[in-house]
């Protein structure tokens, strides 16, 4: 997947993973590249896929404990063949499996509080080379 070939962006990510979201659409948004936010409130997070087109890409966040509603978005996304691209601590992740693509993070679940400091440094690189590639 090329950025240059991409039309839209949709991000998906809830818990510690929304923050990551919200800073890569406000990056891309600021590069001049449209993009949006899933929005799962109300349960219309699904139906969004229906509106992607063939050039759109949806990029999902999630560590462990997974967020079910992103899990479900990304089973949903694989099953209606959209492009996904994933931001997930490991290939046996439910986000990794079913997408195009993941880059992997990995992520200490023994603890209770996860740093987002790694996440939010390749937010920032894919920010820059969607942007200025």
């Amino acid at each position: 997947m090329r950025a240059s070939e991409i039309r839209h962006v949709y991000v998906a990510g809830l818990r510690r993973s929304r923050p990551l979201a919200d800073y890569l659409v406000y990056g891309l948004v600021r590069g001049e590249r449209p993009s949006s936010l899933i929005d799962f409130a109300g349960g219309t997070a699904g139906p969004q896929i229906s509106t992607f087109g063939p050039d759109d890409v949806l990029v999902t966040i999630a560590f462990p404990p997974y967020s079910q509603p992103v899990v479900d978005l990304v089973m949903d996304a694989h099953v209606s063949g959209r492009r996904i691209l994933a931001i997930t601590d490991g290939a046996d992740s439910p986000l990794a499996r079913f997408s195009e693509t993941a880059l992997l993070l990995p992520s200490d679940t023994a603890s209770r509080m996860q740093p987002i400091s790694a996440p939010i440094a390749l937010v920032h690189a894919l920010i820059t080379a969607v942007t200025n590639g």
